[in-house]
């Protein structure tokens, strides 16, 4: 995880101190007010959908589910329903109760949607392509959404038992450059003799965030404007203070995700965030149709932290040192420098006109002098 050993005030305005910078740290060095880097994701947003379908999908995501040939869209507000049903052709209002129900027909609509946003409310999820939609697209869909199921009287928030979307939300405002709060809620109902508890969660934005989001989904607000921010935004990532920091015993299994070549192809995110372990994992992910947004961005990272390394050793280093790298791996103790940081690293500082020594197995040397002939000396080790 990359961290920054920066700071916030007490009164939650992140700010960065000087002469401060992005490195890494083990998790048992880490304190309260250091700030963690989470990514943003780069998603390419190419895809333009129709706007009276963007708004069924948002309405079906909040309010909606399918039948064999139609889906149904619940609303308590008259007008609200009036409004739904103008975006189909292909709809009748009906009286349900206290409610109004709009059926929308269509079998392919009732599949598709069935299929990319779930069916029942456990159920609800986003597909892949909603992320590539362009920023209109996505404002539009949004919109519908949050009028269903969001609230923003004091900030920009919504509530879901489906932890697959909280999860896809959570992604999906990142994404728009906007980093969410997440709160579980838990409530033990009632209803004619029935007992259970109900499991959900509240996501929601910043009232900063709010303030820059909801006139861009054309929505109005009335509440108190800040200009407090909890976190900062740079290019490429969110920095995030650290509040609280605990420690559990832990007694059980410790499983090595490693795979015989050294990879960690995993369907979930591990502490290593080396370029090829990265690619690695993508590969695992798309396989079995998870989304990679974070882990793409991470490539990102990557690439901006080796930037600020070679710019912070070109001005503590003068090109009369001798430099000395004792491997160049991709990760030490392996042969492999496909994707080596440690290896582009080393170039770069190279031909910048440093004398640069590598220490390294004589298998890792061949390859390096195969790929870049006379560009380092070389001392072999075991």
């Amino acid at each position: 995880m990359w961290v920054d050993n920066s700071g916030y005030n007490d009164f939650g305005d992140v700010h960065l101190r000087k002469n401060k910078f992005i490195g890494w740290k083990r998790t048992d060095d880490l304190v309260k007010k250091d700030l963690i880097s989470v990514p943003i994701p780069k998603i390419k947003e190419n895809i333009n959908i129709d706007e009276s379908l963007l708004q069924i999908y948002g309405w079906y995501l909040s309010e909606g589910n399918s039948e064999k040939c139609r889906i149904n869209i619940r609303q308590k507000n008259k007008k609200t329903v009036e409004r739904i049903a103008k975006l189909s052709s292909r709809s009748s209002i009906l009286k349900d109760g206290d409610c109004y129900k709009v059926r929308i027909y269509g079998k392919e609509l009732a599949e598709k949607a069935k299929k990319d946003f779930g069916h029942g409310s456990h159920n609800k999820k986003l597909p892949k392509w909603i992320f590539n939609l362009t920023k209109k697209c996505k404002y539009i869909f949004l919109k519908s959404y949050l009028e269903g199921d969001g609230n923003w009287s004091d900030r920009l928030s919504s509530f879901t038992v489906s932890e697959q979307l909280k999860d896809d939300l959570i992604m999906f405002y990142l994404a728009l450059g906007y980093f969410p709060s997440v709160g579980l809620q838990i409530q033990d109902k009632e209803y004619k003799g029935n007992k259970w508890t109900s499991r959900g969660w509240r996501i929601s934005l910043s009232k900063t965030d709010s303030e820059d989001l909801l006139p861009k989904l054309n929505l109005k607000f009335n509440f108190k404007k800040s200009t407090r921010r909890s976190y900062l935004k740079r290019k490429n990532n969110f920095l995030i203070p650290i509040t609280n920091i605990e420690k559990t015993h832990y007694k059980g299994n410790v499983l090595n995700l490693e795979t015989e070549d050294q990879t960690y192809a995993v369907p979930f995110t591990v502490h290593n965030c080396f370029p090829r372990d990265v690619r690695a994992l993508t590969y695992y992910a798309n396989t079995i149709g998870c989304n990679t947004h974070i882990v793409e961005s991470v490539k990102e990272t990557n690439k901006e932290h080796l930037e600020f390394q070679l710019q912070d050793f070109f001005k503590k280093h003068s090109k009369d040192e001798t430099i000395v790298f004792d491997t160049v791996t991709y990760k030490r103790g392996t042969i492999i420098i496909e994707e080596s940081q440690q290896l582009l690293y080393a170039v770069k500082i190279a031909a910048a006109g440093y004398k640069v020594i590598i220490k390294e197995h004589p298998l890792v040397i061949k390859q390096v002098e195969k790929i870049y002939p006379g560009l380092f000396i070389y001392e072999e080790r075991e």
